[in-house]
Parts: structure tokens; C-alpha cells; sequence
């Protein structure tokens, strides 16, 4: 056999059989099941063409098997939805080298993007208030100042959840039928716009520019936000790991992005070094202190570069296939007769939620498994979903409120927010990647009640989440009254431990779904994010403002402590909705 061309060790020239395109080869294993050439496809993003044979691939229509020419089968529905597929598909993701596997390449992905914002995050945060105080003229005082930033930052957080919304959901459902790459790297690639516009603002304006900094907002949104981003990322993972893996695969991934998260503020540092020790001018905003915002846009091209070409395609051939059928039914299916502007609205609005029902574990879910607990199991996912949700926008607020409330409350600069940036990350990479694997490779399958389980909620996950929750409000209850920075520091420290909350949260409700409503679940929690973010960053925001005018700025992190104590409750009530009920009584797929 002819030396193979491409750089996966499965594609191989077939000489005369195949003319000179290069075609992928089956494991002898795989051969026995029907492999084709088309489910391994995607895990090729830049090599030769290949091309399916009938050798390959008996199933392809208008050609007739080698073994026996008289029968000819057709693609139909039914072996579309043949789970084996799934099984066949991640088995070989999870033979592949590690230089060519998915979660590798999704690692290195997100962590570019981590180095991209982070890197030029403090000095942003620092420019906003200069040149909010440079708009301000005479009257620039520090509580005016911080009441402009304040609003801009508000209003920034609603315009990129509102352009969000509006696309998330078509780009996750999307993704089922054209996979998930091409919509992950159109986000790569609007964030790098977005901040090349805002580099080019806040370089050039005199003032404060927030209708042009709110437009870069919107253009960097139109790709779904972080919430779709979010969603493709846990379909991306899903899609390639078998359940008692998933855990895992997403701490490593969340820890590939924190890596970038340090990695950026020690570059900013430097950068922002190198500037304090070069000759000052008499403009509020310095031409060296861009630098890290320059950084920002170079490690943004790389990763919009990255995505396009070397980032692999998670979806196997015949689960799109699967998808396309599905959407073709769809499209086929009568459409309500609508006479009436309001009718029309009010359907729209309708289907526009209507995704959001697959959280609360809809009656079609049920089956003969799970019909004699199904009511528990729906409340159990109803609280999960309500867990997952509320943690993330949480979190996210919190991420908005913190550098504000640091520079208003304890006084420090880009390079104290870089290092304290530095720190926290060392902390939570340390939690995902040593402290949460030791936990679920070693310490829990010692104990028989501990032992985690594919298709329900075990005491593990319950055990991790509600401690996490409780560190978490315990933590940002003492953060709103800590009297000095270095309290806010240590708690910080402290609190990155319960960060093994996310990727147990992110996982732990898939597991009652079967593997093909994994994706439109995932689609169901961008959208009901999307919602939740729209308005919270408002609400944070205006509580954090009524704490800085009556001499009590850590007012927001009461608030965010008060909702992970009702989710600790949410955990318990969870875990006692379905203890004693068998793992095959879900009815969940095993992929």
C-alpha cells in the first residue's frame, strides 16, 4: 500500500481501486460494523478530498454492494437514527492520537480566546474610566465617573444579550444539521471584529464613544454571544465523550480557557510595565497604554485563523443526516393559518420560547422506563435546569460588577487587576484539572453510594454542587463586607475551588436526555440565558449603583450570595426527587 499522504494515520491512498483520492480506511474492528468513510470525515479539516466508495459505504444510493450487487439498500430514516452510528463515532474519536483529537484542538481553541480577552481586559476597564472622566470635562469626579461607566457597561451587557437572543437559537439548532464548527468559529472570527472596532474608537476618540462601543458590542454578538458559544461548546464536548467522561472533558476544556486567562494578564503586566517606564503625553489615554489591546487583536486573528482551518468537526456524517431528515419533516408539516397581525405575533412569540419546555422535561419524554418515576424525575430536572441557569448568570454578572467594584472600593490599577487575575486562575486551574479529576477518578469509585452513574443524579454530582453552592455563598456574602483588598483576595482564592460547580452543573442534566435531544436541550438553556441575561446585568448594575451611593458598593455580591443558598436548596430537593429510582428507569441514551 502506497505511503498514506494525509496527517491522520487512517487516511491512505487506494491506489488503483480509488484513482489518486486519498479515502479513509476503517479499523478491521470497525469494518465489521459498516463503517463508512463519511462518519470520520469532519475530523478532517484540511487535507485531501475524501471520497466515499461503495467498499466503503454499501449503503450509498445508487450503487450496489460488492458482495452482493442484486440488493440495493437506501439511506432511509430508520438506519439514520441507528444509535450505533453514535457508539461507532465516538469510539474512534476516542482512538484518535492526542495531537488529532477534537477536545485537544478544542482546548487549544479556547484557550487563544481566553488570552484574547483577558490580555486586554484591565487596560479596557482602566480606559473606560479615563475616558469616561476625559468626556466629563471640569466635572469628572469619581462617583460621576463611576455612574457613567456604570450605565455604559449596563447597557453594553443588554444590547449583547438582546443581539444574542435573537440568534442563539437558530444557530444552535443550526449546528445539529451543519455542525458545530462553522458556527464556532463565526463567533471566533465577529469577536475579533468587535475589538478591532474598539480598538479603533477608544485610540481615536476624544471622548467617551458608548454608541460606537455599543455598535461593536452588537457586531461581535451577531454570531450568538456567549450564550450560543456556551451551548456549541457543551454540544461540541457531548458530542464526543460518553457521559461518565463528560465531567472531565469539560474541566479540561474550562481549564485550557483559564490557562489563556493567565497567560493574558502576565503578558498585559508586562506590556502595561514596559508603558509606565516610556515618556507619558498630556492625552488622558497614552498611546503605549493600547498595547495590550494590540496583543488582544493579534491573538484574535491567530484564533480566527485556528478555527477555520484546524479546528475539527465534532458531528458525524450520519447524525447531521439524522438532523436534515428531522428538519425536512419539520419544514413538511401544516402551518396554522395566521389572519391577523396579533395572531402572527403571538405565534411567533410562541415558537420563539418554545424550546424552553425541554427543561422542564416534557411529556414526550416519557417512556415505559421512566413512566412509574416520571414525575420525580421532571422535578429533579426542572431544579437542575434552574440550578445551571442561575449559577451561570450569577457568575456572569458578578464578572461585570467585580472590576468596578475592586477599582471604586479598594483603589487598584490594571496591573493589580492583572495579578489578582493571575492568582484566581492558578487557583481554578489547580480545582479543574488536579482537584475535581482526583475526585471522580479515584476518591469516588471507592465508595459504593459515591460511585457516579450515566443516566441519573448520583450522590456524587450532589455531594459537588451543593458544597460548591455553599463555598460560594459563604464566600460572596463575606466578599461584600471584606475591609481591604487583600480579604477580597484570599475569599477570591478560596471561593476559585467551588468553581468544580460549572462543569457538574453543565453535565449533570444531560443525563436524563437521550443522546439526540442532548443538542436541543443545550439550545433550550442558551435561550433561557439570553432571557435571564437581558435583564440582570440591569438590575446588578442598578443595585450596585444604590450601594455606591449610600457607602456600600459590595451590595450585589449579598445578592448573588442569597441565590446560591436557594440553589444549595434546589441540589437537595434534586437529589431526594430521584434517590432510590434506578439508573435505567431515565430512559436516557447511553452516548
Amino acid at each position: 500500500m502506497p505511503k498514506a499522504r494525509s496527517a491522520d494515520s487512517n487516511v491512505t491512498n487506494c491506489g488503483d481501486d480509488a484513482g489518486s483520492t486519498d479515502i479513509l480506511q476503517p479499523f478491521p474492528r470497525d469494518a465489521e460494523h459498516g463503517r463508512i468513510a463519511s462518519e470520520v470525515t469532519p475530523l478532517i479539516s484540511a487535507g485531501p478530498v475524501i471520497a466515499e466508495t461503495e467498499e466503503l459505504n454499501p449503503a450509498l444510493p445508487g450503487r450496489s454492494s460488492p458482495i452482493s450487487k442484486s440488493k440495493s439498500v437506501d439511506v432511509d430514516v430508520a438506519s439514520i437514527s441507528s444509535s450505533h452510528s453514535d457508539k461507532d463515532w465516538v469510539s474512534h474519536v476516542g482512538q484518535l492520537p492526542l495531537w488529532a483529537s477534537p477536545i485537544c484542538r478544542m482546548c487549544v481553541l479556547l484557550a487563544l480566546v481566553g488570552i484574547g480577552i483577558t490580555v486586554a481586559q484591565p487596560s479596557m476597564e482602566v480606559i473606560y474610566y479615563k475616558l469616561a472622566c476625559q468626556s466629563l470635562g471640569q466635572n469628572c469626579t469619581p462617583k460621576l465617573t463611576q455612574e457613567l461607566v456604570s450605565k455604559y457597561v449596563m447597557w453594553d451587557s443588554v444590547i449583547d444579550s438582546a443581539v444574542s437572543l435573537t440568534v442563539c437559537t437558530k444557530v444552535t439548532s443550526m449546528s445539529d444539521i451543519h455542525g458545530r464548527k462553522p458556527f464556532l468559529t463565526a463567533f471566533v472570527v465577529m469577536v475579533c471584529v468587535s475589538f478591532y472596532i474598539k480598538y479603533f474608537l477608544m485610540s481615536r476618540s476624544s471622548g467617551f464613544p458608548m454608541w460606537g462601543l455599543w455598535a461593536s458590542t452588537a457586531v461581535g454578538s451577531c454570531a450568538g454571544g456567549v450564550s450560543a458559544f456556551l451551548a456549541l461548546f457543551k454540544a461540541y464536548v457531548t458530542d464526543i465523550t460518553v457521559a461518565h467522561e463528560r465531567v472531565n472533558a469539560i474541566s479540561y476544556c474550562v481549564v485550557s480557557f483559564t490557562v489563556g486567562q493567565v497567560l493574558g494578564p502576565l503578558v498585559s503586566s508586562f506590556l502595561l510595565n514596559s508603558a509606565k517606564r516610556a515618556p507619558q503625553t498630556d492625552n488622558q489615554v497614552p498611546e503605549l497604554e493600547l498595547l495590550p489591546l494590540r496583543a488582544s487583536l493579534l491573538v484574535f486573528t491567530v484564533a480566527s485563523l485556528f478555527s477555520f482551518v484546524l479546528l475539527l468537526e465534532s458531528r458525524s456524517h450520519k447524525s447531521r443526516m439524522k438532523s436534515r431528515s428531522a428538519s425536512v419533516v419539520s419544514l413538511q408539516a401544516p402551518r396554522p393559518h395566521l389572519p391577523t397581525l396579533w395572531s402572527k405575533i403571538g405565534h411567533y412569540v410562541s415558537s420563539f420560547v418554545e424550546p424552553l419546555w425541554l427543561l422542564t422535561f416534557p411529556q414526550e419524554l416519557r417512556t415505559e422506563e421512566n413512566a412509574f418515576r416520571f414525575k420525580a424525575i421532571k422535578k429533579c430536572v426542572i431544579l437542575l435546569s434552574a440550578t445551571e441557569l442561575l449559577l451561570s448568570t450569577s457568575i456572569l454578572v458578578t464578572q461585570i460588577i467585580e472590576p468596578q467594584y475592586t477599582i471604586y472600593k479598594f483603589h487598584w490599577d490594571s496591573v493589580a487587576i492583572s495579578n489578582f487575575s493571575i492568582a484566581r486562575s492558578m487557583f481554578v486551574i489547580f480545582s479543574l484539572s488536579v482537584f475535581l479529576p482526583l475526585l471522580y477518578k479515584h476518591v469516588f469509585p471507592r465508595f459504593k453510594s459515591l460511585r457516579p452513574q450515566a443516566n441519573t443524579l448520583d450522590a456524587a454530582d450532589a455531594m459537588v454542587m451543593a458544597t460548591g453552592l455553599c463555598v460560594y455563598a459563604c464566600d460572596h456574602f463575606a466578599k461584600a463586607v471584606a475591609k481591604n483588598g487583600s480579604i477580597f483576595v484570599a475569599l477570591s482564592m478560596v471561593g476559585a475551588f467551588a468553581g468544580v460547580v460549572g462543569p457538574v452543573a453543565a453535565a449533570a442534566p444531560v443525563k436524563f436526555f437521550p443522546s439526540s435531544k442532548v443538542g436541543e436541550f443545550y439550545g433550550a438553556m442558551a435561550l433561557a440565558q439570553g432571557i435571564v441575561t437581558l435583564f440582570s446585568p440591569m438590575i446588578f448594575t442598578r443595585v450596585y449603583t444604590f450601594g455606591v451611593n449610600h457607602d456600600f458598593p459590595g451590595a450585589p455580591y449579598i445578592f448573588t450570595s442569597t441565590v446560591f443558598f436557594i440553589l444549595f436548596a434546589c441540589i437537595i430537593a434534586a437529589r431526594r426527587a430521584v434517590r432510590g429510582v434506578p439508573a435505567e428507569a431515565v430512559g436516557a441514551g447511553e452516548v
